[in-house]
């Protein structure tokens, strides 16, 4: 049950911030392209699939829409991942592929390619958070929150540069 939750809130946070993005995202590569990860934390696989459908509108323009969709499995899988959470988090801070793989701590099979486009996908988003929370709040309340954050940031890092 908390896996169809947790895939639904993944596909839906995945889906909004590419349409908060505000650069064009070219999923293209991605069409019909699953990324499979098996965390050692979770009891299911997590499955991500690239929808990308290109349709012609009455005015003869062409429209791109692009869809991720997020479910629990694995019949067809481009690539499969198999690690931990602390893995991935190592990964990325060290960009030490070959050693991890040596050490057992990451398994891959299928293509590669396929998940360093899905890793390109979520490293190219551009979201503007301002513009779009100030379409909630509105524009002087985003600005005011943005000024408050900004001057506490400031002073958290001088506190933590004092001690």
């Amino acid at each position: 049950m908390y896996q169809q939750a947790l895939c639904s809130a993944l596909e839906h946070t995945i889906n909004k911030a590419l349409s908060l993005n505000i650069d064009e995202v070219v999923l293209g590569k991605l069409e019909q392209k699953t990324l499979t990860v098996i965390l050692d934390e979770l009891n299911f696989p997590i499955s991500i699939l690239c929808l990308y459908d290109a349709q012609s509108n009455q005015n003869k323009e062409i429209t791109s829409t692009a869809k991720i969709v997020v479910s629990s499995l694995t019949e067809r899988s481009d690539c499969t991942i198999k690690t931990s959470l602390a893995t991935l988090k190592a990964l990325q801070e060290q960009q030490q592929l070959t050693q991890l793989i040596k050490q057992d701590k990451l398994e891959i099979e299928g293509d590669i390619k396929v998940a360093q486009q899905f890793i390109q996908l979520g490293q190219s988003l551009n979201i503007d958070w301002l513009s779009a929370l100030a379409k909630h709040i509105g524009d002087i309340p985003t600005f005011k929150l943005a000024r408050f954050a900004k001057k506490s940031l400031s002073k958290i890092n001088f506190v933590k540069e004092q001690i």
